[in-house]
C-alpha cells in the first residue's frame, strides 16, 4: 500500500468524520478512479492526512493538480502534512525520497521532525505559513480527543522497530 500499516487510521474513523466540518474525502477521477485525498480542518489548521495516486496514474500530474486544489481550499489556514522521514536505513528509501521531492516540487517545505510518544518519526511539511510544534501537537491531541485518531500506542498495525 501507499501508507505503512502503522500509519493507517481505522477506516471506520475516516468514514465517520468524512463530510463533517472536520474532514472530507476527495476522489481523483479522470476517465476512472485515479486516487484519493483526505483532509482534516480544525480552526486555522488544514491537514492533508492522505494523498494517494494509483500506481498506473503516477507521473501524469494528478497529484500536483490535486495539491493545487487543496491549497486553494486551505485558504488562509496553515496547510501541513506529516510524512515518513527520509531515513537512509529505511526499506522504502526510494519511495520516501520520491514523496519528499514531489512535495518540495509542489511548494511545500520541510519544517522539522515530529516524534510521537510511540517513537514514530514524521517529517512535518508545510505550504504557506508554517505550523509550530505546539500547534501540531495540539492538533493531533484534538484528533485523538474527538476519536478520529486512535490514542497513541493504539494504532492499527505494528510500529516499526529501529
Amino acid at each position: 500500500g501507499a501508507f505503512p500499516e502503522y500509519e493507517r487510521i481505522p477506516v471506520e474513523n475516516l468514514h465517520r468524520f468524512a463530510g463533517t466540518d472536520l474532514a472530507e474525502y476527495y476522489a481523483i477521477e479522470d476517465d476512472g478512479f485515479r486516487g484519493l485525498a483526505y483532509t482534516v480542518t480544525h480552526g486555522d489548521v488544514f491537514f492533508l492526512l492522505y494523498l494517494a495516486v494509483s500506481p498506473s496514474s503516477r507521473g501524469k500530474g494528478y497529484g500536483s493538480r490535486t495539491l493545487d486544489i487543496i491549497k486553494g481550499m486551505a485558504g488562509g489556514r496553515k496547510l501541513f502534512l506529516n510524512m515518513e522521514p527520509v531515513d537512509l536505513g529505511a526499506e522504502n528509501l526510494k519511495q520516501r525520497e520520491a514523496r519528499r521531492e514531489f512535495y518540495l516540487r509542489n511548494g511545500f517545505r520541510e519544517e522539522r521532525e515530529y516524534v510521537t510518544s510511540e517513537g514514530i518519526s514524521y517529517t512535518v511539511m508545510t505550504w504557506g505559513e508554517p505550523i509550530s510544534e505546539e500547534e501540531n501537537r495540539a492538533f493531533i491531541r484534538y484528533l485523538v480527543e474527538v476519536g478520529m485518531f486512535p490514542e497513541e500506542g493504539r494504532r492499527d498495525g505494528p510500529v516499526p522497530e529501529d
